[in-house]
């Protein structure tokens, strides 16, 4: 199970809690790069599966903190849904809660907890990046963290079971289409758009941002689709934990994707960090999954060497086979002397390259 927080205002959490209904703030969808926002704010919200905590972080207003809310389960698939042109919150979830804590937690105690002894890895994150980002996944760690403050906070509080037979059923939940090409012309409003219908890849069968990388990965993970992570060696049903778009310590940059495989469903046995990209391999996309490949092997797995550095991007030379070609021989040997020295420079395990092809259904080929 995942949990992530969403981000409200005095208004908004008055809504959400009457409601039951999280949602997300959309921009106008204008700009050169409207589609790219639309696939970024689809991504986060394809990462939420049933049954996924929800924690709802007030921002300060007034003399009121920011504060933590929670904790509420999320029970229905990701929608989009804009009945009137005064809806600026149109890509939701259904949700209901889960313990009942009447008292929030103010952000000041959480993140100045002296007894907190590791790092709080994304809410720190977030806060020294200071983008505009709806929602944010949390860590177990950060879950659990919560959790007990609130707790402490709301010593009568009671939790309330899971039951399937809550869960709603929506019916147009937020979807990429494959095969899908074409130009995407900007609604004129958000209430006469669906993202379902945008086109995502180019006429190569390519995505048109790399940011689609991340969306498609979420979509597949959330729907527990073994047969599109088999060949990355990943194994969806051992899978506890997985998001995109994380912060990396506080440079405030990103990684691109994480996994967490458990044999037990409790304890790592597996990660994987995992860099996208739209183009074909270069050096500074290898020097970065081996760089945050070595800092999660030293945060999250305690120094234990357990992480998988995977680079899937669209072309790439063949580690494995060999290049004919002059030319790509000598890519080939000198990139792949940069990986090594880069792999011994960071103690991690061999760097493993796939490039991908949507043209028709989605394949992975292993180059290295």
């Amino acid at each position: 199970m995942k949990s992530r927080l969403f981000v409200v205002n005095e208004d908004t959490l008055a809504s959400t809690i009457a409601s039951n209904i999280a949602s997300i703030f959309v921009p106008a969808l204008t700009g050169a790069q409207w589609v790219k926002t639309v696939a970024d704010l689809m991504a986060d919200m394809l990462q939420i599966e049933i049954g996924d905590y929800i924690f709802l972080w007030e921002t300060r207003s007034g003399s009121q903190k920011s504060r933590i809310h929670g904790v509420y389960r999320a029970i229905s698939k990701p929608y989009y849904q804009c009945l009137t042109p005064a809806d600026n919150a149109p890509l939701k979830i259904h949700i209901e809660k889960a313990f009942d804590f009447i008292n929030p937690v103010d952000e000041y105690d959480v993140l100045n907890n002296p007894y907190i002894k590791s790092d709080l890895w994304t809410i720190i994150g977030k806060k020294v990046a200071g983008k505009s980002r709806g929602t944010t996944p949390l860590s177990q760690k950060e879950t659990d963290y919560l959790i007990t403050l609130l707790n402490g906070l709301n010593p009568n509080a009671t939790f309330i079971p899971w039951n399937p037979l809550r869960v709603v059923t929506v019916p147009n939940p937020l979807a990429v289409t494959y095969l899908s090409t074409g130009v995407n012309t900007p609604p004129p409003t958000l209430n006469a758009f669906n993202p379902n219908a945008l086109h995502l890849f180019d006429s190569s069968g390519n995505v048109v941002y790399e940011k689609v990388l991340e969306t498609i990965f979420n979509q597949e993970m959330t729907n527990r689709n073994g047969a599109f992570f088999s060949p990355l060696g990943i194994d969806t049903s051992k899978v506890i934990w997985y998001s995109n778009y994380l912060p990396y310590s506080v440079e405030q940059s990103e990684m691109d994707y994480v996994v967490i495989e458990s044999e037990d469903g409790i304890h790592f046995s597996k990660v994987f960090v995992i860099e996208l990209m739209k183009t074909g391999l270069d050096n500074s996309h290898i020097h970065r999954c081996l760089l945050y490949s070595k800092w999660v092997n030293e945060t999250l797995c305690l120094g234990s060497n357990i992480v998988t550095p995977i680079i899937v991007c669209r072309d790439s030379v063949d580690f494995i086979s060999g290049e004919t070609n002059k030319r790509k021989q000598t890519v080939l040997n000198k990139t792949n002397r940069l990986i090594i020295s880069t792999e011994q420079l960071y103690a991690t395990k061999s760097l493993e390259i796939y490039t991908y092809n949507f043209s028709n259904n989605p394949i992975f080929n292993r180059k290295r």
